[in-house]
């Protein structure tokens, strides 16, 4: 009999262990995009996330269980199913587009995907239907209508945190995909540049980002984030053209006729005969090649006779991304993503007087005019590996090779060359109530150049940032950075100490909160700092133009901020 016994406590196990099924699926949105890092909750007890491909599969024990379905930005799903065993139970679900606005996803906050409501810092979202119902022809011209962003002569400024800096470094950095897009010699940014045809959101943080993001995110980050294709193909062609207007001229106060306020046309500042225009043509296509192989290629030609005389421009891009989801490996995919653009024309950089504002500068005769014929190149290829682990890891290895080349005809030609590379680590719990985000960054930059001479720069960090829930209503989030570049052989000045050792780094700290008071009622709270190294074209840039005279400055500081806000 205890030989019986014994018996059957080894079966029992064995027994158990085959009473299961398997619960598979996949979860798309209302415009047939797979919804990445999705939970699946059975019987209250989250089991399961979604891979980069939407898909998810779980064991589930017999009998009858409620399983619900968590996605940012969309309601929760629940439904009822009964598992018998063996069983494979297919369970693909579509959201609907009835989307809740608080609960829209944003990634730029903490390099993750978190609700808006929930981030510790301002943010303004971007739809792409913004852009297409308002003709918009440059991606500048939109993000100029966020409030408290401003935009002068292509410089970018958020709430007035910084000033006008010609060609000399941006402020704010700009990110295309989660990899930056600044030039090499200025750190300017091109913004003509950029695949507006493929948006699917643009992201801008308000305020210093440089722990996660680094110099040039002293005063925010703009980020681009564009689409990959959904299950049907889909082609887009837009074209458009304008005309430009005899220019205006308004009045503050008295004047001759007598009216305090006044706006009429300046007919005498109108230099052309035949209407001066601009035309262009942007397009894109996407699709699944196979179904696990996406495709997406796009771009743009554009043609501009402009309203100052002696200036107009013509240009061309085309763009590409690739992704490849691993069958084999679930959970990795492989990508690679390009583009490349060439442009022509002429530089308007001085007015003739303060009545002959469309005129250049010594006229159009080529002897005297401050015009300048150029031509550019600009080209970034961008491969990249991530990898999501049924455990809730993700590793994320993304480099870019970015190509800039200005030439003209007034000895000032260029030539830059970026190289960079990210891993990224991250990691949540499974109640998603934190989350620890942590990376390495290198950065090399080779300048051939008449304009700033021949120079090199290298830029390290190391960076990383908890953000943890509590009570289901409080956000905290914290993070810290340490910076380290080099200029030839200046480098960062500032030493961190650690015991008796220094190192030449720049540490940049982070720390936020908000907490839910009501529904969609939130109080938050945000203090970052900000670190700027000089650019190669503000320490060593040397020119003229006409009787204006640009000296370099070898010995630029770097530049430190920060910022804080609570509401």
């Amino acid at each position: 009999m205890g030989k019986l016994y014994l018996l059957i406590l080894f079966l029992f196990p064995v027994v158990s262990i085959a009473q299961t099924g398997t619960l598979k699926g996949k979860l798309l949105d209302d415009l047939g995009y797979e919804l990445i890092g999705s939970d699946i909750y059975i019987d209250g007890k989250m089991v399961a996330t979604t891979n980069n491909s939407g898909e998810y599969s779980v064991e589930v024990n017999v009998g009858k269980h409620e399983v619900t379905f968590k996605s940012f930005g969309f309601d929760d799903i629940t439904e009822s199913i009964t598992i018998k065993e063996g069983e494979v139970l297919v369970k693909d679900m579509t959201y609907n587009d009835d989307k809740n606005l608080i609960e829209e996803v944003v990634v730029s906050a903490g390099k993750f995907e978190q609700k808006i409501g929930e981030i510790t810092v301002s943010m303004a979202i971007l739809k792409p239907d913004l852009i297409e119902n308002k003709n918009t022809v440059t991606c500048e011209e939109i993000i100029e209508q966020v409030p408290g962003v401003n935009m002068q002569e292509n410089q970018i400024s958020i709430r007035g945190g910084s000033g006008f800096s010609y060609g000399a470094g941006s402020r704010v950095l700009l990110m295309v995909d989660d990899m930056p897009m600044l030039a090499g010699d200025a750190n300017d940014i091109k913004w003509s540049s950029l695949p507006i045809e493929n948006l699917e959101q643009i992201e801008i943080i308000k305020g210093a980002s440089s722990v996660l993001y680094g110099s040039s995110a002293l005063n925010g980050v703009v980020h681009i984030r564009t689409g990959f294709p959904k299950i049907k193909p889909r082609t887009n062609v837009r074209i458009f053209s304008g005309f430009y207007d005899t220019p205006y001229a308004d009045y503050k106060g008295s004047n001759l006729t007598g009216t305090s306020d006044s706006t009429f046309k300046r007919k005498d500042q109108k230099w052309w005969v035949e209407p001066r225009y601009y035309t262009g043509v942007n397009f894109f296509h996407s699709r699944r090649v196979k179904e696990n192989l996406d495709l997406t290629f796009g771009g743009a030609g554009f043609k501009d006779l402009g309203y100052r005389q002696g200036e107009w421009e013509e240009r061309g891009r085309l763009n590409t991304n690739l992704r490849y989801r691993s069958k084999k490996i679930d959970g990795l995919a492989i990508g690679l993503n390009s583009n490349g653009q060439v442009s022509k024309g002429t530089l308007f950089f001085l007015w003739q007087d303060a009545d002959s504002v469309l005129i250049p500068q010594g006229g159009t005769d080529t002897a005297t005019t401050t015009l300048s014929d150029y031509q550019t190149i600009r080209i970034n290829v961008d491969p990249y590996l991530t990898y999501f682990s049924k455990k809730g890891y993700k590793h994320s290895l993304r480099s870019r090779w970015y190509n800039t080349t200005n030439r003209n005809n007034t000895n000032q030609a260029a030539t830059a060359n970026t190289y960079y590379a990210e891993y990224q680590f991250s990691k949540r719990n499974k109640e998603k109530s934190n989350h620890f985000t942590a990376g390495l960054t290198t950065m090399y930059t080779s300048v051939v150049s008449e304009l700033y001479g021949n120079h090199n720069s290298n830029n390290l960090a190391a960076y990383a940032q908890v953000d943890k829930k509590f009570f289901d209503k409080l956000n905290i989030s914290g993070g810290i950075r340490f910076e380290y570049f080099r200029i030839d052989t200046a480098e960062t000045s500032s030493s961190f100490t650690i015991g008796e050792s220094k190192l030449p780094v720049q540490p940049v700290l982070r720390a936020g909160a908000t907490y839910e008071l009501g529904q969609y009622t939130f109080l938050r709270a945000s203090y970052g700092q900000g670190y700027r190294f000089p650019t190669i074209a503000e320490k060593y840039v040397s020119t003229s133009v006409s009787l204006l005279n640009i000296f370099p400055n070898p010995m630029v500081e770097p530049e430190t901020g920060w910022s804080a806000e609570i509401g």
